[in-house]
């Protein structure tokens, strides 16, 4: 009797599908409950509640039960459309700009793409932006953008060596993710007198500075 049930056992296991890129898992019921973790492959999409899909990345835990935004750690970024920018790209990028005069921008590398800037002043990437004509962005550059979703990107790099370049987004996620990305690396936090909206990350050994400008509806990381 036991051997059968073995058997049925068996049979039930390799007749279930393998789970591969590209798959569905879960149409029904939400996996887990709240704040379960599911692993998932490179590709796959997985049902998360109710007509909730997410695209995963390889390797990424997904959080489920959570919404977009509200995630445990800075550096899990939400695997749907966000960006996965690492800010030592940026910084490297940077450097290499200001001690050389010239440098190949990473930017296509993490899913922006140029924009006609219309000054050659600047170089203009984006991504899930347009540029909105109707506004006047002499004094505030980084509001010339419109964003389409939560996880839109814009960067308006100066050609200049010298010159800064600036990362535009609207979810504070982003700023989680950085911040606490050179935090490891050693940066510390510190106000800019006179300007109670700007964090300003920098180290005694790095002639590197990263600003934070936080407005209540968008963010500037510039790095110079």
């Amino acid at each position: 009797m036991k051997a059968k049930a073995v058997i049925v056992i068996l049979m039930a296991l390799f007749a279930a599908p393998a789970v591969g890129s590209g798959m569905t898992v879960g149409s029904g019921p939400a996996l887990g409950g709240s704040g379960a973790t599911v692993a998932v492959g490179s590709g796959m999409t997985t049902a998360i509640g109710s007509g909730l899909s997410v695209t995963c990345y390889s390797g990424l835990t997904v959080a489920v039960g959570k919404v977009p935004g509200d995630w445990d750690s800075p550096y899990d970024l939400p695997p749907t459309t966000a960006l996965q920018i690492p800010v030592t790209a940026l910084l490297q990028y940077q450097r290499v700009k200001t001690t050389r005069g010239s440098a190949f921008a990473p930017f296509r590398k993490y899913g922006l793409r140029p924009i006609a800037a219309h000054d050659a002043n600047v170089k203009l990437w984006g991504y899930h932006v347009a540029i909105d004509t109707t506004r006047t962005t002499v004094a505030q550059p980084y509001r010339r953008f419109s964003h389409h979703d939560l996880y839109s990107f814009a960067v308006i790099d100066g050609v200049q060596p010298d010159s800064p370049a600036m990362y535009v987004f609207w979810w504070k996620g982003y700023y989680r993710h950085f911040a606490a990305q050179l935090r490891q690396m050693g940066f510390r936090m510190s106000n800019v007198a006179g300007q109670t909206n700007v964090l300003r990350f920098s180290r005694s050994d790095v002639n590197v500075i990263v600003d934070f400008i936080i407005w209540d509806d968008i963010y500037v990381m510039r790095i110079k």
